[in-house]
């Protein structure tokens, strides 16, 4: 289900524009902050990978930094999905 950002309207994945207040709605991370955006997606999921190899592996990464960089990634993962100004969000 799509919903306007401005006033919360529901929305068909058709509309180009909220039947309700004329905002336009874009779905798509564009430019930049797209890239960045996927770029800390990627790094975030190898991080993990870190964790899962400091548990079973002797000369893995140590688990403390691997936490600390996931934990950084997760922060930093969902201020960069935020920070992408979108005009809908999927609920």
């Amino acid at each position: 289900m799509l919903r306007c950002i401005e006033c919360n309207s529901l929305l068909s994945k058709e509309e180009k524009v909220c039947a309700e207040c004329g905002a336009q709605v874009e779905t798509k991370h564009s430019g930049a902050a797209g890239y960045f955006s996927k770029l800390v997606t990627a790094l975030f999921y190898l991080s993990m990978l870190g964790i899962l190899a400091a548990l079973f592996l002797e000369k893995g990464p140590p688990l403390t930094v691997s936490m600390l960089v996931t934990c950084a990634l997760g922060f930093l993962k969902k201020s960069a999905r935020d920070g992408v100004p979108e005009a809908v969000r999927k609920h």
